[in-house]
């Protein structure tokens, strides 16, 4: 009996695993859509017009249908507060952020995935010069958020 335990709680972490990779997974195959859905708008627009006005939009309003777990716009929300599993807009930092779900058996492994758009800089005209090349138009990219600790402290 104590080897079957013993099978049956690798078999749960395991599980847990899988669930969050395809958790992850999900979170994104969202973010590849609003990275679609930039590149469609910034193609649109007139070179250089209007790019910070579109770094500072929800880029949620941008899909064509939000996702069903969209919760909306907050400003620097309180994470005990929101559902897990969950999308929505800081307006404090301009970042689209995903709260992973957290079940009772987790190890701790619910993060936050935070995602902004930023300008996208050409290279550096001179190895030497230091200075950076032009803005050439916008990125989503995932920046760090905070980890489960981090959480935990904000949720207090």
């Amino acid at each position: 009996m104590l080897l079957v335990a013993l099978l049956a709680g690798g078999l749960l972490l395991k599980l847990l695993e899988v669930r969050e990779e395809s958790e992850r997974a999900v979170a994104h195959h969202v973010a590849g859509a609003l990275r679609t859905a930039l590149a469609a708008r910034v193609a649109g627009m007139e070179e250089g017009a209007g790019l910070a006005a579109l770094a500072g939009e929800n880029p949620m309003h941008w899909l064509s249908r939000l996702p069903p777990n969209y919760l909306g716009e907050y400003y620097s929300p309180d994470l005990s507060g929101l559902r897990k599993g969950s999308w929505y807009f800081d307006r404090t930092d301009k970042s689209v952020n995903y709260l992973f779900g957290r079940d009772t058996f987790s190890r701790g492994t619910s993060k936050l995935l935070k995602f902004k758009v930023e300008f996208m800089r050409s290279p550096r005209l001179h190895r030497n010069s230091g200075q950076e090349g032009n803005a050439q138009g916008l990125a989503l990219r995932e920046v760090d958020g905070p980890g489960l600790d981090q959480i935990t402290q904000l949720t207090k």
